[in-house]
């Protein structure tokens, strides 16, 4: 028997995409934390919350990103701004999308694979709650 720590044991069938332990609860007061800037500058938050284009971008697409989110819906194409940030493996799915405008934030975490925000996403829709 040896024991090890985080850092030295495979961690692909306990914990999620880079090995970030979190639940609902933790990442709803994440959220809050951004929200009411408890940790973090509102200017920089805000800053966040916004495409940044590189001084060397050279493509007409705009970068499908922030300098930490994903930015505008790129997954699901939807009409309002939203921002995202998604990861799986090892059977595992999370994905976190929040409209700033709306103040809507929507977190999905599961143990299979099913994309459970796209089907979210499309009732919002439905309910033209989002566009």
């Amino acid at each position: 028997y040896q024991e090890y720590d985080q850092g030295e044991c495979p961690k692909m069938f306990t914990a999620t995409n880079g090995g970030v332990w979190s639940n609902i609860n933790d990442l709803r007061k994440f959220m809050n934390a951004l929200k009411y800037c408890q940790f973090l500058k509102c200017e920089t938050i805000k800053l966040s919350e916004q495409i940044l284009l590189p001084n060397n971008w050279y493509s007409p697409h705009t970068p499908p990103h922030t300098f930490c989110w994903f930015a505008n819906g790129v997954s699901f194409n939807t009409g309002d701004f939203n921002i995202e940030y998604a990861g799986n493996g090892g059977g595992y799915r999370s994905h976190l999308i929040f409209f700033p405008e709306k103040d809507l934030t929507i977190i999905c975490l599961s143990n299979n694979s099913t994309d459970y925000s796209k089907i979210l996403l499309t009732e919002l829709s439905n309910f033209h709650f989002i566009k």
